[in-house]
This record gives structure tokens, sequence and C-alpha cells, in this order.
């Protein structure tokens, strides 16, 4: 997706994705592998890559679902 593109091309392309997938951001999975291997390259750490939030769901919760 990226090889060669320009940043506006980029943005261009992710508006693109979001467009014609009911304003979903573009996502994909990646190992921790992955992930380590660009750290190293950019010599930076996680945090500054990515923000991580998860919506949490009282139902899911360990306590809710498995109650005696």
């Amino acid at each position: 997706m990226c090889s060669g593109a320009t940043m506006e091309e980029i943005e261009q392309k992710l508006q693109e994705y979001k467009d014609t997938h009911n304003g979903k951001d573009f996502m994909c999975d990646v190992s921790t592998k992955t992930i380590e291997d660009i750290c190293q390259l950019l010599q930076c750490q996680l945090e500054d890559l990515i923000e991580w939030k998860v919506d949490l769901k009282p139902e899911l919760a360990y306590e809710t679902r498995f109650k005696e």
C-alpha cells in the first residue's frame, strides 16, 4: 500500500478505504516481531508508535461470566 507512495497518496488511499468501508479506519494484523523490528529500526518504544485503548465491556468480565 505504501511502496513508493508520497504521504499525500497514502492519506488519499486511507481516506478512500474509510469512505468505502463505512467510516472504519484501515487496520491490519501484525506480529509482535514486526512491531519490535519497526521499533529497532526507528529506535523508539511501542508507545511512540501506537495508542492502545480497549472498550471495556463489564458483561465480558470473568467475575460476571463465571459467577456461582
